[in-house]
């Protein structure tokens, strides 16, 4: 971790969760255990011990990334975790099948999702059938096979403009669709960006800072929320120790922070002046480039202003009769045709 990197994460730092709701008998499964979510999860899994631990992670290289680390981990502690990676499509119902057959899962953390905003825009099909067919045949699978679930969601969910977002708010209502279903116990949680996450705008400042600028910064009233990625996984994590299903856990993030103020904040650390003017001497230039398609100027994490505390400091839960109904059903059999203009239309009305 950078010099940058440490003083930011210090900013944002606020709760102290202690996990101590796992034994030596758990088994857990973590999807995207390669991603940037899914491997801080691994990692406070690991841990804490547990008896088995299942990596589900569709890129080679991540796999073999997190698999290492998790390893390594596991020696240097002396931890008996027995650690299983899968190179493996949540998409694939054949290959779920194959790998998960024979067990039961204490707890299950669902963070596998094509997360990119700009990438997603120009490969929605993709993005929209990854996401959503992919948390629809995992619970379909799984149904029975688990005694938690936890689907990792996005402050983007709510009131989306973009079809990552979109999909994210489909995916929460599979798991509300199944719930309702099945009785089983699902959760949501739902958090705003986390630092130094992969296309997080931490490191792509800092590279601009280190290559003498400009800092690009999409609108100068643009607020984005901000927590370290192991507190907000603490968080995470201990959210599946609480009861009830069908829940959408919302974690404090504490006030907006303004992306502007966050670049002239790291340009200082960095040792440098700014300016707003092009190839003024001894500064980082701070440009403006515009609200790109699909983002916001200012994301919410719930539909509504207010939010219920729970026992656990730092997690608060959505109201219910505020969050918005989607027809699943009918979503699943536009995507199976590819009818994205249909779709676009639950964009704009949700």
């Amino acid at each position: 971790m950078s010099k940058i990197d440490a003083l930011i994460a210090k900013d944002f730092k606020r709760f102290e969760v202690e996990n101590n709701h796992f034994n030596s008998k758990h088994v857990c499964l973590v999807t995207g255990a390669g991603g940037s979510i899914g491997s801080e999860i691994s990692k406070q899994l690991l841990d804490n011990n547990i008896k088995k631990l299942i990596l589900i992670e569709s890129s080679e290289f991540a796999l073999f990334t997190i698999n290492t680390e998790l390893n390594k981990i596991k020696d240097d502690k002396d931890l008996g975790t027995e650690i299983v990676p899968l190179l493996q499509d949540v998409g694939d119902m054949v290959m779920l099948e194959h790998n998960l057959s024979n067990y039961h899962f204490d707890f299950v953390y669902h963070a596998a999702a094509y997360k990119h905003v700009n990438m997603l825009e120009l490969n929605i099909a993709s993005g929209l059938r990854n996401n959503i067919f992919g948390t629809r045949n995992l619970l379909s699978f799984l149904s029975g096979k688990f005694n938690s679930f936890t689907l990792i969601s996005t402050d983007k969910a709510v009131e989306p403009t973009n079809y990552m977002g979109l999909s994210k708010r489909i995916c929460e209502h599979v798991v509300l669709s199944h719930t309702k279903k099945n009785k089983e116990k699902l959760n949501i949680v739902r958090f705003g960006n986390v630092l130094h996450s992969s296309g997080s705008v931490i490191p792509i400042f800092e590279e601009q800072i280190k290559n003498g600028g400009p800092v690009t910064v999409t609108d100068p009233e643009a607020t984005r929320f901000f927590m370290t990625i192991p507190e907000a996984i603490t968080l995470v994590i201990a959210s599946s120790s609480l009861g009830g299903s069908g829940n959408i856990y919302v974690l404090d993030m504490g006030d907006p922070v303004k992306i502007l103020d966050l670049a002239i904040h790291m340009i200082k650390i960095a040792g440098f002046d700014y300016s707003f003017e092009k190839d003024k001497a001894n500064t980082i230039n701070i440009k403006f480039i515009g609200i790109r398609k699909g983002e916001k100027v200012v994301e919410k994490l719930s539909y509504s202003d207010h939010l219920n505390k729970t026992t656990v400091k730092g997690i608060l839960l959505a109201d219910e009769a505020k969050e918005k109904y989607l027809p699943i059903e009918n979503i699943y059999k536009l995507l199976e045709k590819n009818n994205l203009q249909e779709i676009k239309r639950y964009l704009d009305a949700k």
